[in-house]
C-alpha cells in the first residue's frame, strides 16, 4: 500500500519557477505516494493542476475576512499523513503544517527579505520571526541555490540545510536546435514581476537595435506586464514580440539566438536552466541563484547588474560569433544534463523520506 503524502505548494498552472518545481515533484512521486495536493485559492474559476493520479484541494492560504479564515481552518483538518511536504518561494507554504503541529519537509527558493526587498515591499519583524520558526521547525530544509542556503542558515541557525536545485523537464534537454536564421534575444518569465528588471533589458535592446536593426526581442510570459512597462514595450514597435499565456513555448526556444535574464534577484532561475538545457547560450545578471549554474565564459556570461556596456559586448558575441555561441550553448546543455538530473535530485528527497519514516517520528 502506498504511503500518504500531503503537499502544500503552488498550482503548476499559476506560472513561475516554483510552480514548475511543484509540477515535477507531483509527476515524479505520484507513482510511489498517495498524494493530496493543497494550493492557495486563485481568483476566478478554479483551475486543476492537470496532474493525474492525485487529489487536490484549493484552499485559502493567506486568509483575511472571517469567512476566509473559516475556510482556511477547514482546509487543515485532513492534513495528517505519513509525509508532509511544503514547496514554496519562501517558507510560508509550510504554515498549514506548522499550525497543526505536524512534522514537515520544506523546499524553498529564497528568504522573505530577499524576495520582497527588490520589489520595494517592507517585511515586519513578526513576519521575520515566523519565518525563522518555520525554518527551525522543519524536519529537513532543502533550498535551490548556494545564495539562499547561506541566508537560510543565518536566519534559522541550522547547519543542515540541503542544497537541492530544481530539476529541468526532459523536453528541454531533448530539444535539437539548428543555427537560427534570425537574430532573436529571448526572455521568458513573469513580466509583471519587478525583480525581473525588464526595464534594463528594454533599454539595452533599444540601443542595440539602433545599430543592429535586424535584431528582435521576444518576451514570453504567463502574465502581462504592468501598464507603464507595456507602454515602453509598445514604443519599440514590431522589433519586440510579446507572447502571453502560450502553452507551447518549445518552438520559440528552437529559434532563439540568445537568452537574456536581467533580474535583480533570482532564487535559482528555472527559466534560465531551461534555456541552457535547450542549448541556448545565455547572458544573466549576478543576482543570486544563477551563479550556481552559469560559469562565466565557459557555459554562458555573467553580468554585473546595471552593466550596460558589458551587456552589449556579450550580445555582440552571442549574435555575431556563431562558433562561440554554439560552444557556450553546448557546454550549458551538458552542465544542466549532469547537474539537474531529475532522478539525482528526487533521490535525495526520497532518501530523506525513508530515514524519517524508518525513525518512526511521523
Amino acid at each position: 500500500m502506498k504511503k500518504h503524502l500531503v503537499l502544500s505548494g503552488l498550482n503548476p498552472k499559476s506560472g513561475g519557477g516554483i510552480s514548475a518545481i511543484t509540477a515535477s515533484f507531483l509527476e515524479y512521486f505520484s507513482s510511489t505516494f498517495d498524494i493530496h495536493f493543497l494550493y492557495p485559492f486563485t481568483r476566478g474559476r478554479r483551475t486543476s493542476s492537470g496532474i493525474k493520479g492525485i487529489r487536490e484541494t484549493e484552499c485559502l492560504k493567506l486568509p483575511g475576512t472571517p469567512r476566509e479564515k473559516q475556510s482556511f481552518l477547514l482546509s487543515l483538518y485532513s492534513l495528517k499523513a505519513d509525509i508532509h511536504q511544503a514547496i514554496g518561494g519562501t517558507s510560508f507554504e509550510a504554515l498549514p503544517f506548522h499550525v497543526k503541529r505536524l512534522p514537515y519537509f520544506l523546499w524553498t527558493a529564497t528568504t522573505l527579505k530577499s524576495e520582497k526587498q527588490t520589489q520595494g515591499i517592507s517585511v515586519s519583524e513578526a513576519q521575520l520571526g515566523l519565518e525563522k520558526v518555520l525554518y527551525r521547525s522543519a524536519v529537513k530544509v532543502f533550498t535551490i541555490s548556494n545564495a539562499a542556503k547561506k541566508e537560510i542558515e543565518s536566519i534559522s541557525e541550522r547547519s543542515d540545510i540541503v542544497l537541492l536545485p530544481p530539476p529541468v523537464k526532459d523536453i528541454f534537454l531533448a530539444l535539437e536546435r539548428k543555427r537560427p536564421r534570425e537574430k532573436t534575444i529571448l526572455f521568458t518569465g513573469r513580466l509583471n514581476d519587478r525583480r525581473k528588471n525588464i526595464g534594463f533589458l528594454l533599454d539595452i535592446f533599444k540601443g542595440y537595435a539602433k545599430e543592429h536593426p535586424e535584431t528582435k526581442l521576444l518576451l514570453i510570459s504567463q502574465f502581462p506586464p504592468e501598464e507603464d512597462m507595456m507602454k515602453r514595450i509598445n514604443a519599440l514597435g514590431d522589433k519586440v514580440i510579446i507572447k502571453i499565456g502560450e502553452k507551447d513555448i518549445i518552438p520559440y526556444y528552437k529559434n532563439a539566438s540568445v537568452f537574456f535574464l536581467p533580474s535583480h534577484q533570482e532564487g535559482f532561475g528555472i527559466a534560465l536552466a531551461e534555456a541552457m538545457a535547450a542549448g541556448i547560450p545565455v547572458i544573466v545578471t549576478k543576482c543570486g541563484g544563477p551563479e550556481d549554474i552559469v560559469r562565466h565564459g565557459e557555459n554562458g556570461f555573467l553580468l554585473e547588474r546595471g552593466d550596460a556596456q558589458g551587456a552589449v559586448k556579450y550580445l555582440d558575441i552571442m549574435l555575431n560569433d556563431q562558433d562561440e555561441s554554439e560552444r557556450l550553448g553546448r557546454a550549458g546543455k551538458e552542465f544542466i544534463r549532469n547537474y539537474l538530473s531529475k532522478d539525482r535530485i528526487f533521490s535525495v528527497i526520497g532518501s530523506e523520506y525513508n530515514v524519517f519514516l524508518q525513525s518512526g517520528n511521523k
